[in-house]
């Protein structure tokens, strides 16, 4: 991946053998299905919830392994974002909604997860083989609308790697998605061209507001015009009103790059 480095065999989303044999959001529903955990006293944790199991019918991986350390910010970056990520997952932070749990390590030693279905808990032990890599999970319900959660992990990756702000890191998440939108290519994940979609490139949204500002000043300006115009005693020369008015816009879309 470009911000860590990390390579396609660092980052793992398909069960591989273990997994197919002991179940969990790796797996689909029918590998689930498969080793009988989809009903009785063996029920697997990953298909208990309702919203999990509405998705009966596909067999798509919920879960994902980013390996670690990186390449880029090395261990200390990896361990950075780890810390970060949880500390947004248990602040409840809405662009992290899709995401279920973490199974981490926050000093490359200790084997921890936090579980969002059970914040209650807190931060528990994990036997994950966390010292090696960093274990996600989403709600299986939430296959077509991860976006904004991708791009906000992407952003803590980015601020982690860089020593970027939050904002400046989503910024730039910002600037690759508005990339991948009008160039048809995925920056980050390639064939996974649909986490770009939700993503509102920021220079759009300053364009608008300026483009409404302007109209708010053509508007206020047009008024002041023929209130001078009906007001001919008031001592102001209106011929060049239409320059003055040009000039200022100019001037003012000089200023934002609009």
């Amino acid at each position: 991946m470009e911000i860590t480095g990390i390579t396609g065999n660092s980052f793992g989303i398909a069960p591989d053998p273990s997994h197919l044999a002991g179940g969990g959001y790796h797996c689909g529903i029918d590998d689930i299905k498969k080793i009988g955990k989809w009903t009785g006293s063996n029920v697997d944790y990953s298909v208990k919830l309702r919203r999990d199991r509405s998705v009966d019918g596909t067999n798509l991986s919920s879960a994902a392994d980013w390996g670690g350390p990186w390449p880029k910010g090395g261990k200390s970056a990896w361990l950075r974002w780890n810390n970060a990520l949880v500390a947004a997952k248990r602040a409840n932070d809405p662009s992290l909604a899709a995401l279920r749990a973490i199974n981490f390590t926050p000093d490359g030693s200790a084997r921890k997860r936090y579980d969002g279905e059970h914040p209650e808990m807190g931060i528990i032990n994990s036997t994950d083989s966390v010292t090696i890599h960093t274990h996600l999970e989403w709600y299986r319900d939430t296959i077509n609308s991860r976006a904004q959660c991708l791009t906000y992990i992407l952003a803590l990756a980015n601020a982690a790697v860089n020593n970027l702000s939050l904002e400046e890191a989503m910024a730039g998440e910002a600037d690759k998605a508005f990339s991948a939108k009008y160039t048809g290519t995925e920056p980050w994940i390639s064939g996974d061209s649909w986490m770009a979609k939700a993503v509102e490139h920021p220079l759009t949204v300053l364009n608008t507001k300026v483009d409404t500002l302007l109209g708010d000043f053509t508007s206020l300006t047009d008024k002041i015009t023929q209130a001078l115009v009906d007001h001919p005693s008031v001592p102001v020369d209106t011929s060049n009103m239409a320059d003055v008015k040009q000039a200022v816009k100019d001037a003012f879309r000089e200023a934002f790059g609009a």
